[in-house]
């Protein structure tokens, strides 16, 4: 969804970002929209990737898993990746689900994995209302006892284990696979890093591994205000020292950039 959709107020300006520099760490292929809408306000975008999203070199364990999927009670999906990935494989399979009548439901976790989930065709019967790994397990647990109850999460193979082990602790039988893996960019061309060594009013992370990566790349030498999506990923750039000056309530690039917008709209001041 772009910011012409979001429909926001930006009090009579059209161009409320003019001169804003803002650093776009999210892998390229994932970005060009949210960069594309931010140029079209006024800021000056610094693509700076700093993570690639890669398929696994192996994926026979994938696509075994996969082919199984109707096996499951429930196939929950935590991010956008993950459906990604999964729905590769699934074709690779021949395997489909989600569907009215189906044993196999689908869960993800916000409206953003909701919509690329629908993109590749499985049908979504729940969202939890807080959008995160714990707000998977607290959708479940007002369920009541998940005994006999089983889930397949696809993931990164760097994932963490809020979801599987809150559904454990619940009862729940749980097969986490991964379907892709996160890797941090090395190198940098040399005239990127200068730009944004040069100063910038806002650095965009969108998950943790982003901040480790960008960090790591700078050597912890550039500062600024960051705007993050989630909390996870909020409390990864803490740790790193990073000030939080935009975090939106719902997990979504759009609602990201409605929020940056906002925050300079009041003058950067939140």
């Amino acid at each position: 969804m772009s910011m012409q959709e979001k429909e926001i107020s930006l009090e009579g300006d059209n161009n409320p970002l003019r001169g804003i520099r803002i650093v776009v760490t999210r892998p390229l292929n994932q970005s060009l929209g949210f960069c594309s809408d931010l140029t079209g306000l006024g800021s000056q975008v610094i693509q700076m990737p700093t993570v690639k999203i890669c398929g696994l070199e192996d994926h026979e364990h994938l696509d075994k898993v996969v082919g199984d999927a109707r096996q499951f009670d429930w196939v929950i999906f935590t991010s956008g990746n993950a459906v990604r990935y999964f729905a590769e494989s699934a074709k690779r399979q021949g395997v489909s689900f989600g569907g009215d009548g189906d044993r196999t439901k689908v869960c993800c976790v916000g409206e953003e994995t909701a919509r690329i989930s629908k993109s590749f065709g499985f049908d979504v019967a729940s969202i939890p209302t807080i959008h995160t790994g714990k707000g998977i397990v607290e959708l479940f647990e007002s369920q009541g006892d998940l005994d006999g109850k089983s889930f397949l999460i696809p993931s990164s193979s760097e994932a963490t284990a809020t979801v599987s082990e809150g559904l454990r602790n619940l009862g729940g039988s749980v097969n986490v696979v991964p379907a892709y893996e996160t890797v941090p960019v090395l190198e940098v061309p040399d005239h990127i890093l200068a730009d944004v060594r040069t100063g910038v009013d806002l650095l965009t992370f969108t998950s943790p591994s982003t901040v480790k990566s960008f960090h790591q790349l700078v050597r912890g030498e550039v500062t600024a205000p960051v705007a993050v999506i989630g909390p996870v990923t909020a409390a990864e750039a803490e740790k790193l020292g990073y000030e939080i000056a935009v975090h939106p309530k719902e997990y979504s690039m759009s609602d990201l950039l409605e929020a940056i917008v906002r925050y300079f709209l009041n003058n950067g001041k939140g």
